[in-house]
Formats: structure tokens, sequence, C-alpha cells
């Protein structure tokens, strides 16, 4: 099984989340939204707001979970 780590600055609380073949596909908002995660986004994921920033540059509705298996995603407001 795959896997997403997402550590959370604010807080200092670690999550790891396991990740199905049909969830690769998936943006990383979509998929952590999902999962529970509050992230922070008003342009319903289409990159304009720029408010769901990850590891400093990276925008998560324009990342795909298949890029970011096995390694650590970082929210700051987390």
């Amino acid at each position: 099984m795959w896997q997403i780590k997402v550590k959370g600055l604010a807080s200092g609380k670690v999550w790891t989340f396991g990740i199905q073949s049909d969830q690769l596909r998936t943006d990383i908002l979509s998929f952590l939204r999902a999962q529970g995660l509050p992230i922070a986004s008003s342009c319903s994921g289409k990159g304009q707001c720029e408010k769901c920033v990850f590891n400093e540059s990276n925008l998560s509705c324009r990342e795909w979970v298949k890029n970011w298996v096995g390694k650590e995603i970082t929210f700051t407001y987390l």
C-alpha cells in the first residue's frame, strides 16, 4: 500500500494516509479533504487563491497524489 505523510507546522501533528490505486490520479487538495483535513481554498481548486500551498511553493489543487507517494507534505497552518 502506498502512503503520504502530512505534517502540520502550527500543530506539530503528523498524519499518514494510505492510498488506494484509484486515488493516485486525485489532486492533493481533494484527497486530503476526503481524509478530513481542513485544507484551505477559496477558489474551489482552480489554482487562483493559492491558499492550499504546501512545501512552500506547491499548490495542492495542482499536484497529483501519484507524484507525492512516499513523500512528506508540509502545511504551515495545520
